[in-house]
């Protein structure tokens, strides 16, 4: 896939780009580092980069990605249990957790 296409497919109204790192299927690694990049332009546009298929194979650099999340499974190369799998969330994004509350024991208190 072309970078290009991808920025240049951004709106006004687009909130979240997700791209797949690298595909089992061709074997083709995605240029995310230039789709990080400048997606920077954008600043209410978050960046998600799948890296199920590439983590544990192809170096991940953050720094160098830019992206806002990272999702992966750990059953393929990180070479886990079936059913697991990790979320990075950059420290940078804020997030409104949907609902809130509920402690065990003292379930009238919000923390």
């Amino acid at each position: 896939m072309n970078p290009d296409e991808i920025i240049n497919a951004v709106t006004g109204s687009t909130c979240l780009v997700v791209v797949n790192h690298a595909s089992n299927i061709t074997g083709s690694i995605q240029n995310v580092e230039k789709v990080g990049s400048a997606l920077r332009k954008y600043p209410n546009v978050k960046f998600l980069l799948d890296t199920s298929q590439s983590i544990g194979h192809t170096p991940i650099d953050n720094q160098k990605i830019k992206a806002d999340f990272i999702a992966f499974t750990g059953h393929k190369s990180l070479f886990g249990i079936t059913g697991i799998g990790g979320y990075y969330i950059n420290p940078k994004v804020e997030i409104r957790p949907f609902k809130v509350g509920g402690t065990g024991v003292l379930s009238e208190l919000l923390v």
